[in-house]
């Protein structure tokens, strides 16, 4: 009966009003649920080859000095690649990466987020020559040494080669690359085999095929695997001055297929249709030790086998007609989408207190032996229909509208409409007349619900071999077996909401921009918060409604523009203030969905940004921010205490040289840091990196 029902909706709505079709070009924004004209969206712009030099695992820390700042990792950010949002960008190389595009309205929000999540759009790289190849490596020395804390040097490596061919009526490339990142290890550590490092491989290849001038069918595949280990074999003196041993690895595979049907049915009349599966999977084994004494007696040992693994199928089609009239041009549409979803989460536990001195021959003796099996399968079916129409009066205004129609989703969403709204006018292009620069100003307003799983991501060194990252879901899906699902009971959750206002000014040709965005939201997320002393526990885990405003400032110039000589620089600030219901408000932990726990007193984050080309010569540097953050405690006395934390940090800075088609470069992350700060992580890289292309 649904399928009936979604046929009749598409063919219906293919009649009385169709989409605008997202072109692979810069002038769209496909946000996977809904499309925006660029032009008329507030946005910050990010060119891939701009972040080429820093080595990264999550994309997240190479655009934070461009957004948000500290309010840009990898919980705060949520992507879309080519349309796509079952997928994560870290699968493909930065030389694989034309475009990431922040999207500054509320309409990115309508259908994929219900938490204070950001969308950032990703724009995957195709050859524009008849040929072309690129080779990349960088590699170097890391090392994770500073307050108070010294450790050894690790290596850093980064490979990549790719090759494209563009015919008469089809295209395709293919790329490959090999990431290995690495936490170095404390100098007082001993007998330490290995130490924690990943090692990702990025295979990525795309066909197109254009048998008609009016149609094309294009084929994308991925396949990620990585591997995550580390082995403290011996005496580990960081979190105790007895013996402490532990060894893990995980695993994770990351398969996805991805193929899109473009064509022009008649003139003005054009339809997409895409179709995604991802199959993750991802398993994490770990042992350790834990001893008392320097005696090993007594000591206690666990070990822990988990899985996680996930199925998910989404089909969209996007039906659109373009109806010029005089200077107006009208734009109604319909985009309908289906998603199948199945996740499984398996763990198995068990620990034991030894009193006896090592060897320990079984897990299942001693005193204090437990263990657990921990079992959760979800699954759902979304079913989606979003009616919308766009009007443009040539570039001087645009107006979108639509709503966001539940046909029949397994979810327990409040109601099953959610409309939306956008507004963008150019006070410089309303006469007619085209003028040097614009002054655009920028409304938006959507009602929002979380129609499918937020994200899937790769893991990384950061969080290290803590399980998580295959399903990133918050949501309570109906049809879940096991011990609790998230949220752990059924519950009818709230409207989400949120708008947008701002204005972007521009000037002398583009090379001066201003730029201010304010965005008001609420939403439902979990939480972790700590418990007075005396109540028996440490924490707990609760849902709270927040609302958030969030303010963000960015003057971009270039102030030299020539051919041999060019300077673009970025400054940017973000203040953002949240409140929630909790009665422990100053103690909860970490930066779940909010971004900022503690937003009293405001803190503001931000930063700078900087490219150069001095004929063959370029350099980058890249500042972070982030002050009057105040961050919690407990004192000696077992009572809370705050504290001010102001935080710098040059997360990139690099200088290189071209001849021919050979580039040279040096580049250091992190090289400069205040002591006490929350801007990324400790390490340090000093790196050597070339690139050789062909086209």
């Amino acid at each position: 009966m649904r399928k009936y029902t979604l046929s009749v909706a598409i063919v219906l709505a293919s009649c009385l009003s169709q989409t605008v079709l997202a072109q692979i070009d810069s002038s769209q924004l496909d946000l996977g649920f809904l499309t925006l004209k660029k032009e008329f969206a507030q946005t910050i712009t990010i060119h891939g080859a701009d972040l080429e030099k820093m080595p990264f695992t999550n994309l997240s820390d190479a655009i934070a000095p461009w957004t948000y700042g500290a309010y840009a990792t990898p919980g705060t950010l949520l992507y879309v690649v080519d349309g796509n949002p079952v997928t994560d960008p870290n699968i493909y190389d930065i030389h694989d990466i034309e475009e990431v595009v922040l999207v500054q309205n509320a309409i990115g929000t309508a259908g994929s987020i219900d938490g204070q999540q950001r969308l950032v759009l990703v724009r995957t790289r195709r050859g524009k020559a008849k040929t072309g190849f690129t080779a990349g490596v960088q590699s170097g020395l890391v090392n994770a040494s500073g307050n108070g804390v010294n450790t050894d040097n690790r290596l850093y490596h980064q490979y990549y080669i790719g090759a494209y061919r563009n015919l008469n009526t089809i295209s395709f490339g293919i790329s490959a690359g090999f990431q290995r990142d690495v936490w170095p290890l404390q100098n007082d550590s001993t007998n330490t085999s290995t130490p924690l490092n990943l090692q990702r491989w990025r295979l990525n290849g795309y066909f197109s095929w254009r048998p008609a001038t009016w149609t094309q069918v294009e084929l994308s595949m991925n396949y990620t695997p990585q591997r995550t280990e580390v082995d403290y074999s011996g005496v580990w003196k960081i979190n105790t001055p007895y013996p402490h041993f532990y060894s893990g690895t995980s695993k994770q595979y990351f398969p996805l297929p991805v193929v899109n049907w473009r064509s022009e049915i008649l003139p003005g009349l054009k339809n997409e249709l895409q179709a995604t599966y991802l199959n993750s999977s991802y398993r994490l084994q770990d042992e350790q030790v834990e001893s008392l004494n320097f005696n090993f007696n007594p000591a206690y040992v666990t070990s822990d086998d988990s899985t996680r693994t996930a199925h998910h199928l989404r089909i969209r089609d996007r039906l659109g007609y373009i109806l010029p009239a005089g200077a107006w041009t009208i734009e109604p549409g319909v985009i309908a989408s289906y998603e199948n979803i199945s996740e499984k989460y398996n763990e198995y536990w068990q620990g034991s207190q030894f009193n006896q001195p090592p060897p320990y021959t079984s897990l299942n003796v001693g005193a204090g032996y437990s263990t657990y099996h921990h079992l959760v399968s979800q699954y759902a079916k979304v079913w989606m229909l979003a009616p919308s129409a766009t009007i443009t009066y040539k570039r001087a205004l645009d107006i979108t509208g639509g709503v966001i129609l539940d046909i029949g989703s397994e979810h327990l969403a409040p109601r099953k409409s959610f409309p939306f709204a956008s507004l963008a006018l150019d006070l410089f292009k309303l006469g007619g007349k085209e003028r040097a620069g614009s002054l655009k100003i920028f409304g938006s307003y959507a009602q929002r619900t979380q129609f499918s799983f937020g994200s899937y991501a790769l893991t990384g060194l950061s969080t290290e071999l803590t399980d998580g990252n295959v399903p990133g879901s918050t949501i309570y899906v109906p049809g879940s077996t096991g011990g609790f699902v998230l949220p752990p009971a059924p519950f009818k959750q709230p409207i989400f909401w949120s708008w947008q206002a701002g204005t972007t000014f521009s000037a002398v040709k583009d090379r001066l921009q201003l730029q201010y965005a304010f965005e008001r939201r609420n939403f439902f997320t979990l939480s972790y918060y700590t418990l007075p002393a005396g109540t028996g526990y440490a924490g707990s885990y609760a849902y709270h409604i927040w609302t958030a405003t969030l303010h963000h400032f960015e003057i971009a110039a270039r102030p030299l523009d020539g051919p041999s000589l060019k300077w673009e620089s970025r400054l940017n600030i973000t203040l953002l203030r949240n409140k929630t219901d909790t009665f422990y408000r100053e103690e909860l932990t970490g930066k779940p969905g909010p971004g900022e726990v503690a937003s009293d007193p405001l803190s503001w984050t931000g930063g700078w940004v900087n490219r150069v080309r001095v004929q063959k010569f370029t350099a980058g540097l890249d500042l972070l921010y982030h002050f009057h953050e105040t961050v919690y405690g407990r004192s000696s006395s077992n009572t809370y205490v705050s504290s001010l934390v102001n935080s710098v940090i040059i997360p990139n800075i690099y200088a290189g040289y071209s001849f021919h088609s050979i580039e040279l470069f040096v580049e250091s992350r992190g090289l400069v840091r205040n002591s006490k700060q929350d801007l990324m992580d400790q390490r340090k890289y000093y790196t050597l990196g070339g690139k050789f292309t062909i086209q």
